[in-house]
């Protein structure tokens, strides 16, 4: 099943934590309490991240290193 940014955002808030984590091939995290807590219910995620965000929210800027991209408004 394909989740869309708003859906992982959503569930964020509901949960009250302050990050969201995504890697492909892992389920996305919620940072929580200083801790990443995996969100198994939305299983692995899969695909590119980078595309997905920006596709979702094209407004958002970023940073960019080899390893990881990161999305702030």
């Amino acid at each position: 099943m394909t989740y869309s940014v708003y859906d992982l955002l959503r569930s964020l808030v509901e949960h009250g934590a302050s990050d969201l984590h995504v890697k492909a091939g892992a389920p996305p995290g919620f940072r929580k309490d200083g801790q990443i807590q995996p969100q198994q219910e939305f299983g692995v995620l899969d695909g590119n991240m980078a595309a997905l965000f920006r596709q979702s929210l094209p407004q958002l800027q970023k940073t960019e290193d080899r390893k990881s991209i990161m999305f702030c408004a």
